[in-house]
């Protein structure tokens, strides 16, 4: 599997940011091969995180998600490079989970503007703009739920 699924999150569109990330995306050697602008549903979003709402037990955080994105619009992608490890990469591209940690030359490091600080102390979801898959499981998992 050399593909990935990538999202641009609310805040990402929020901020007029969708044309100027997918010329970084494809600048960099990716290519877009799906793209679709989706609104937002709870069953769909609860089952994308449905991994990390397991793990951190939280109903703050299943709560944080479902504001951040429930009746909101992303973009939903499915991306491939040719030169192999397009998860490893386009992570790498992506960089830090923590905008405020992503080193300048990275997507969050760029145009970040938000920190795990900020969000915690505010209790909501990290502005971090985009979702990639971290594991070609979980980039099939995600591919077939936003592009079923």
């Amino acid at each position: 599997m050399n593909q990935s699924y990538v999202m641009f999150k609310p805040d990402c569109l929020q901020r007029e940011l969708v044309d100027e990330l997918k010329k970084v995306i494809e600048e960099n050697g990716f290519t877009i091969v799906k793209s679709k602008e989706v609104l937002v549903d709870e069953e769909r979003i609860l089952k994308h995180y449905e991994e990390v709402i397991e793990r951190l037990n939280s109903d703050s955080f299943k709560q944080s998600i479902i504001n951040a994105f429930v009746g909101k619009k992303v973009i939903a992608m499915e991306i491939t490079n040719n030169s192999g490890d397009c998860i490893e990469k386009f992570r790498a591209l992506l960089g830090s989970t923590d905008p405020a940690k992503a080193t300048p030359q990275t997507i969050r490091g760029k145009y970040g503007n938000d920190s795990m600080e900020k969000s915690k102390a505010e209790g909501r979801m990290l502005n971090n703009l985009v979702h990639a898959s971290d594991s070609e499981e979980n980039a099939q998992k995600e591919l077939e739920l936003w592009f079923s």
